[in-house]
């Protein structure tokens, strides 16, 4: 398929009563916390669509906006959100609090480790985010957090440890800062 083609798909998805994102994450302006659904959820999708908050509007999932990405990505199916951080360097993956570890079955699994090969290459992180914490993937291993703090950001790669190198990940407790251009 040409780039258009694949253009032309992602931009004809739409969410179609898929509604995890309204289930698994927090809406400020309607005080809804996460991994609580959203009271406004209906059948054929939002109550109030068209007149959602600005945070529902802003937020297109990884799946409608990556025509490469295969149906069984679709949220609603595969059991998790993909979105992808500002940055476009953390791919997370927000589990469905209903289907806790459905990012370890096929063909969900396989694909996630092999996005975690680019933090071999220096290039991205993937975190999953599931039921009591989070896990940071790494092409060999996962690196668990229990309960991190709300919108935690992490740092990971690979150091040099007694078996050689190793991976790493920890919670960024400060802001990181850049050096001036």
């Amino acid at each position: 398929m040409m780039a258009d083609g694949r253009n032309a798909l992602a931009a004809a998805r739409t969410c179609d009563g898929c509604d995890l994102c309204c289930r698994t994450y927090d809406i400020p302006e309607l005080g809804k916390p996460m991994g609580v659904p959203c009271p406004l959820i209906v059948a054929h999708g939002c109550a109030i669509h068209g007149s959602h908050p600005k945070t529902c509007q802003a937020f297109r999932c990884h799946w409608l906006n990556q025509p490469d990405l295969g149906p069984e990505w679709r949220p609603s199916i595969a059991g998790c959100v993909l979105r992808l951080d500002p940055a476009g360097v953390t791919m997370w993956v927000d589990v469905d609090p209903e289907r806790a570890g459905a990012w370890r079955s096929a063909p969900y699994f396989l694909q996630i480790k092999s996005w975690s090969e680019a933090i071999v290459k220096g290039l991205g992180v993937v975190v999953v985010q599931d039921a009591g914490g989070v896990f940071v993937i790494f092409p060999e291993t996962e690196l668990f957090f229990a309960d991190p703090p709300r919108r935690a950001r992490f740092r990971a790669g690979y150091r040099m440890g007694v078996h050689g190198h190793e991976p790493w990940a920890e919670i960024m407790t400060k802001p990181v800062r850049r050096a001036a251009a």
